[in-house]
């Protein structure tokens, strides 16, 4: 029977509560795992000034880590949660996409299918006598050599004046085609908008209602809207801020109507909602069917179309795919006024990673590659028992209880706050400044008492480690290079 453990922590100017879903008895290696992520993010969080965050987990059809940090509202001071709503900007492509395949698959439209065909007003100016047409394949890889806007500067703030259709239909035919169709790679939020525009003229519905009705209601996903739900704004839906500026600060940041452009940028989601889009791919992926979506036009998707640069991403119908450290990943990230956000799901690993923050200028994806990391380094028998005392490997008597040295701590004025966490049977030291936490995690051996080394790469021991406890016995400083770290007594594991 899976359990269900909430841990809580104060953070700086935050309330962060934390779900996590396991069976704790079975595996503490999630739990050790899950102490690493919350302490990650929430320093990431603080170190970085976002206004809010929120974050899940899917290891297949269990969201096996979700939390939430910061504010969705600064002025009110309200708590982001996982149920916090944001724009989830070309995340909206991945919809619209799988919306254009379940046509595709019904007979309705060929990926062939030039764009003229479907929308008799499209009429953008190919300048290239012996480029070919812009097609739907084209549309969903980024490859149709259309510009990557319609016409207005309407990314400009403040306003974010986004087109109407009828501005879209009445400039695409004053705009010049950037490149030769299936010639080069030009992310095109105009692309997408069409593609959005041929499910509606070939559905025969609206866009939004084919969404809703063939998509969202489907996967239960009720807290997902394919444009932005103006009325949930400064409540439900999270306050967008500006990137961080010289002076340390955010400006709020007014909020946008996407309007013609809603089927590349204007959907709006939480990390729980969006969840249930991972779930189903996995379940897909797993089990075949058609829930939705044949599952083998699913990998169709999913799979390299246009490789781009030696294969430093590729595009797949509608979905990125990014190789990073022998792995594949599938999915988009997500950047509009105020907002960012990112999908990464793993295949191989069984683990999507969701990410949503309401501010600019955050690297959502690296975060959600990390959490991945996190969280598939752990392996089945890691750590059996529930149990924290460990034994040193090369003597089986030689025992320590990790949960005595786990804790974060500090090292003023040199370095950013460290911790001390439990990681595949040994103490690993992780600066929780580091956007890269386990590549730069230190191992510690223990030798006896409190005593512990360094472990090389090589696993050979170099300088020792000591710890130091209060009268009381517990620890309080870590002792390392004759330099005092000061254990945060006040920190919740």
């Amino acid at each position: 029977m899976t359990k269900i453990l909430r841990i809580t922590a104060i953070a700086a100017s935050a309330f962060v509560s934390i779900s996590i879903s396991a069976d704790f008895e079975k595996n503490n290696a999630k739990y050790h795992a899950t102490i690493l992520a919350k302490n990650w993010l929430s320093a990431q969080r603080d170190y970085n000034q976002y206004p809010g965050m929120s974050v899940a987990v899917v290891k297949n059809q269990e969201i096996i880590f979700s939390g939430a940090w910061g504010n969705s509202n600064l002025k009110t001071a309200s708590k982001a949660t996982t149920n916090t709503l944001y724009s989830i900007c070309s995340n909206s492509k991945l919809f619209t996409s799988v919306a254009l395949m379940q046509l595709r698959d019904e007979g309705k439209v060929t990926l062939r299918d030039p764009v003229k065909k479907h929308l008799d007003w499209f009429s953008a100016i190919q300048e290239d006598k012996k480029s070919r047409p812009v097609d739907i394949e084209g549309l969903l890889t980024h490859s149709s050599g259309l510009m990557r806007e319609a016409s207005g500067f309407y990314w400009n703030r403040p306003d974010f004046p986004f087109p109407t259709k009828q501005q879209v239909k009445d400039s695409i035919g004053k705009q010049k085609m950037l490149f030769a169709g299936a010639r080069y790679y030009q992310y095109s939020n105009i692309g997408l908008t069409l593609a959005g525009e041929i499910v509606e003229a070939v559905s025969k519905q609206s866009y939004h209602q084919y969404i809703r009705e063939k998509i969202l209601s489907p996967l239960n996903m009720n807290d997902t809207y394919s444009s932005m739900p103006h009325k949930k704004y400064g409540k439900q839906l999270a306050i967008g801020y500006s990137a961080i500026k010289r002076d340390g600060t955010r400006d709020k940041v007014k909020l946008f109507d996407a309007r013609a452009i809603d089927p590349a940028a204007g959907f709006a989601s939480s990390v729980n909602d969006y969840a249930k889009f991972a779930k189903w791919q996995f379940r897909l992926l797993n089990n075949g069917g058609n829930e939705v979506l044949d599952h083998n036009t699913l990998r169709e998707m999913q799979r390299p179309h246009w490789v781009v640069r030696g294969w430093k991403f590729a595009r797949g119908l509608g979905f990125g795919v990014y190789p990073f450290n022998g792995d594949t990943y599938v999915g988009h990230g997500g950047s509009c006024p105020g907002y960012q956000s990112s999908f990464m799901l793993n295949a191989k690993t069984k683990i999507a990673v969701i990410v949503m923050v309401n501010a600019n200028d955050v690297d959502t994806e690296a975060i959600a590659i990390q959490l991945h990391q996190i969280f598939s380094d752990i392996s089945p028998d890691s750590h059996q028992g529930k149990s924290t005392i460990l034994k040193d490997k090369l003597n089986q008597q030689n025992t320590f209880d990790s949960n005595d040295y786990s804790g974060v701590y500090e090292a003023m004025p040199w370095e950013k706050d460290s911790l001390v966490v439990n990681w595949k049977g040994q103490l690993g030291i992780v600066n929780l400044g580091s956007a890269q936490p386990l590549k730069g995690m230190t191992m510690l051996k223990h030798i006896n008492n409190d005593t512990f080394a360094r472990l090389r790469k090589d696993n050979t021991e170099a300088e020792r480690v000591f710890f130091e406890r209060a009268k009381n016995g517990d620890v309080t400083k870590l002792n390392w290079h004759e330099f005092t770290y000061l254990k945060n007594l006040n920190d919740s594991k």
